[in-house]
């Protein structure tokens, strides 16, 4: 009778999408690594879009998910985790990159 009950709880939609979307941003940041020539142009913008689509639809879904009892917390905790870690990666290796060209142009001593 367990398995009925749990079967007809719906998984939150908003914890689906911060799970996928973390996955995402996590396949755009190792794009962006990739030795193609301006892959980072693309990549880096896109991963913390996507970064932070996962972090706010992770937590939103959350607090759904505890008001609704509805399934879906390890997705959700997935695209919090996941976005988060990959939104800090993508500032430092943005800043990293920042600073480097900084230092081959000579602003930096």
């Amino acid at each position: 009778m367990a398995d009925q009950t749990s079967a007809q709880v719906p998984i939150n939609r908003l914890a689906l999408i911060s799970a996928v979307t973390g996955v995402l941003c996590v396949s755009m940041f190792c794009g962006g690594l990739a030795p193609i020539p301006f892959t980072d142009w693309f990549c880096y913008p896109a991963t913390g879009v996507l970064a932070l689509i996962a972090l706010a639809t992770g937590i939103e879904s959350l607090v759904q998910i505890r008001l609704r009892q509805e399934r879906g917390r390890a997705y959700a905790w997935v695209g919090v985790g996941v976005g988060g870690v990959t939104l800090v990666l993508a500032l430092c290796a943005a800043s990293l990159g920042i600073l480097i060209a900084l230092k081959l142009i000579g602003l930096l001593h």
